[in-house]
């Protein structure tokens, strides 16, 4: 089977995300850098995720100007070429962390994380990709303005349908719950 390993390493001093793909029969394939952008963009945390088509998908935040955000570059199995890094967040107020992964066996994919505004708020977001047509578009999990919520997990099922699990606590003082969210598609 087809694997792939994910990393990030220091380049001339900046932090980036290297990708390597084991191929069946063929052995381990070149060392390609994922992330991408001028000197100061810093990238960490990449998760990978794969269909059993072959086809993979990074996910990783990268700070650049005083802000994180999450982007995604995938590898088609045929082509072998990562497409560019794409920002699937759009919050444009704060920072993006925790980034996490799932695919189902259809090549669609979930990415939910915790998005930090500045104003001692957070919220989980999701995007979806849908294979063969493209991101859905970030939309809030929880909508509470007043939640602290954070440390997201999603799993997606054959028929699309996302569940994620999230640290959830209403008040700054209060009790933290696990929150469970699933998704109609």
């Amino acid at each position: 089977g087809n694997m792939m390993a994910v990393w990030r390493q220091l380049v001339g001093g900046i932090a980036k995300v290297h990708a390597r793909q084991f191929r069946g029969g063929a052995g381990w394939g070149e060392i390609k850098v994922i992330s991408q952008g001028s000197d100061e963009a810093v990238a960490a945390d990449p998760t990978v995720v794969g269909s059993p088509g072959g086809n993979f998908l990074v996910v990783f935040h990268q700070s650049s100007g005083g802000k994180t955000n999450v982007l995604a570059s995938r590898i088609n199995a045929a082509s072998d070429a990562w497409t560019a890094p794409e920002s699937i967040e759009n919050y444009e107020l704060g920072d993006a962390a925790r980034a996490q992964v799932a695919m189902n066996r259809n090549g669609n994919a979930a990415v939910v994380w915790q998005e930090e505004p500045g104003d001692g708020s957070s919220r989980i977001m999701m995007n979806r990709l849908t294979a063969g047509v493209g991101w859905s578009g970030p939309f809030a999990i929880n909508t509470d303005p007043y939640a602290d919520t954070s440390l997201p997990f999603v799993a997606l099922s054959d028929e699309g349908k996302a569940v994620i699990a999230f640290l959830y606590r209403e008040t700054p003082a209060g009790p933290r719950s696990v929150a469970v969210v699933q998704t109609s598609d």
